[in-house]
């Protein structure tokens, strides 16, 4: 594998950094996707964007010492600051109409990128781009799509609050307006300052995004002022020494790549997976390729591993169907299945079924969750709901068998033999 992708022989840490993003995958993270996602349909990164504003203020009529203060601010390194001056040498009505041509549809928005982004399955869409590019590509692949922009304040409390509840609906949020409304995108310094510093609004409900979702960046680059922004307004959610957010991110020849992922990892809780830096992000396109194969194949090896197990147990242990029938695994996806047992009678047995996150503060358990018990048990398949983030069922057992439960709309498969378990009286166990 190291040998046909490029991205992927930068360095074992970052091969090692892709498998962990792979695996994130399977649980449907949010992606948060910036401009480099849109070049392809031919809409420009942040500096040709710059580029745009000071080639058509130079057309513009301007006073004699104009053109000098224009060579300095080209090479201003400050680039919100850069925005806000470009905004006011245009007046409100060119900049406007700027940001209208230069973001609105194209004739073909449509890419492979968009596409491979669509097919990846993320949960939840958030955007710092103007365009409708990945809009449209969801709504041409015939993917419901709820579309909201961040100054929808009761959209945005509903789009939070399915977050956490892990609700079916798929919303695409533009956190920085859209093109057909240019008074109100955030592109300049004072645009930043309003959403992000003056009032803490904005940073909280990132926050929370952050603290109960794990999040992809893509698109963007380190000298991207939104990301950067946006990173820092999530600033401190981090409390584990494990990455829960990736970025894929382009690097430059002369890039350090431990540097740079020692800072992102340990500072904001972020985990970045490198490709060759290119004007057009080609090899984005090969990192979510990769991604979809990863996925494909390890999806296949799972169903073997999980066909051949049962095989086994079944001819194992013929008494205990559902052994071997749930994945073996009473851990998985951030998911716990737990058990207590005591005595309740001579011959019968109390037993407290638990299904939680493993991290409820992160990763809370949602929605109902299903128990598969003996089918001795009339019935044998239970249904509860999930209260303050926890499943619980309790029943009474002669003997010990395997439980399987079923949560997160059949996501989660999760196993527990009674049997096993160390604290279980040894006569539940032997019956």
């Amino acid at each position: 594998m190291r040998k046909s992708k490029n991205f992927l022989t930068i360095s074992d840490r970052n091969l090692k950094a892709f498998e962990r993003l792979a695996e994130t995958m399977k649980d449907r993270p949010l992606a948060l996707v910036g401009a480099g996602v849109s070049v392809g349909a031919g809409y420009p990164t942040w500096d040709g964007l710059m580029d745009a504003f000071n080639k058509t203020i130079q057309e513009l009529p301007v006073p004699p010492d104009a053109p000098k203060y224009l060579r300095q601010l080209a090479r201003v390194t400050d680039p919100l600051w850069k925005a806000e001056e470009y905004r006011r040498l245009m007046k409100k009505v060119g900049y406007e109409a700027l940001i209208w041509s230069t973001f609105r549809p194209k004739n073909s928005l449509v890419t492979d990128v968009t596409r491979a982004i669509v097919d990846l399955d993320f949960s939840h869409v958030l955007t710092t781009n103007y365009d409708v590019a990945l809009e449209t590509a969801y709504q041409s692949m015939n993917k419901p799509i709820e579309v909201i922009n961040w100054t929808e304040r009761d959209k945005v409390g509903t789009f939070l609050r399915d977050i956490s509840r892990r609700g079916e609906k798929r919303y695409f949020v533009y956190l920085h307006g859209r093109f057909d409304e240019p008074e109100n995108i955030v592109l300049t310094e004072r645009d930043y300052v309003k959403r992000y510093l003056v009032g803490d609004e904005a940073s909280k409900k990132l926050f929370a995004i952050f603290m109960v979702r794990p999040v992809v960046f893509l698109g963007f680059s380190l000298t991207d002022p939104e990301l950067t922004h946006l990173i820092r307004s999530t600033q401190g959610y981090a409390q584990s020494e494990t990455s829960t957010h990736f970025v894929i991110l382009p690097l430059n020849p002369d890039e350090d790549e431990g540097a740079i992922a020692g800072w992102l990892s340990g500072k904001y809780g972020i985990e970045p997976v490198f490709y060759a830096m290119s004007p057009k992000h080609e090899q984005l396109l090969e990192v979510l390729e990769e991604l979809m194969r990863f996925r494909s194949k390890k999806a296949e090896e799972e169903l073997k591993v999980l066909s051949k197990t049962n095989t086994r147990k079944q001819e194992k242990d013929p008494d205990d169907p559902h052994k071997g029938q749930w994945g073996g695994r009473a851990e998985r996806n951030g998911r716990v299945l737990s058990a207590k047992v005591s005595q309740d009678e001579k011959n019968w047995f109390y037993v407290q079924l638990k299904v939680a996150s493993a991290n409820p503060s992160k990763k809370p358990l949602t929605g109902q969750v299903t128990f598969h018990l003996h089918p001795t048990f009339s019935p044998d398949k239970v249904t509860v709901e999930v209260i303050n983030g926890i499943a619980e069922y309790d029943l009474y057992s002669y003997g010990a068998f395997t439980v399987g439960a079923v949560a997160e709309n059949g996501k989660t498969r999760l196993e527990l033999d009674l049997a096993a378990l160390p604290e279980a009286p040894k006569r539940f166990k032997d019956q």
